[in-house]
């Protein structure tokens, strides 16, 4: 028996960042455990400790996987295991996503109409915790040229 068989047969944790990475390369996300989710992100800022607990830790206080993204660097730094490299990499999922869905979006769309708007307007929202104020800037021929962030708020109200 091989010497990398019979340390896995030891322990069954042996080489288990590298079969859970090689599960998500081959088969997506789709089906993961949301603990499994957690796990795997929490290898790229814990390079040497189970990260297993700590994904079970985030579930268990935030109680679902878009509340631990959407959860404050403080809030996650509550957790045990949580510092700020991984509180920075779980804040960042939610924006990656943001600016993915929005430069698609773009991508694949003109913003000419209001249903065409609202669609790109929900894209910016992603992963607000706050109101945002936006005004889209058309050209003479209705097509949309710029986006400006015009300002925050609260989680119920904006000023401008």
């Amino acid at each position: 028996m091989s010497e990398n068989k019979m340390k896995e047969k030891k322990n069954p944790h042996t080489n288990h960042r590298k079969r859970l990475r090689k599960r998500f390369l081959n088969e997506g996300i789709d089906n993961f455990e949301d603990h499994n989710v957690l796990e795997l992100l929490l290898f790229f800022s814990i390079p040497r400790r189970d990260t297993n607990e700590i994904a079970h830790a985030l579930l268990d206080k935030f109680g679902s996987l878009s509340n631990v993204f959407t959860a404050s660097v403080d809030q996650l730094c509550t957790v045990k295991g949580i510092g700020e490299s991984s509180a920075a990499l779980i804040k960042m999922i939610p924006q990656l996503w943001k600016k993915f869905a929005v430069e698609n979006y773009l991508s694949e769309k003109n913003i000419e109409d209001i249903e065409s708007s609202g669609e790109y307007l929900t894209k910016l929202y992603i992963g607000e915790e706050s109101e945002r104020c936006y005004m889209l800037i058309f050209n003479e021929k209705g097509k949309m040229t710029n986006t400006v962030d015009i300002n925050s708020g609260d989680v119920s109200s904006v000023y401008f």
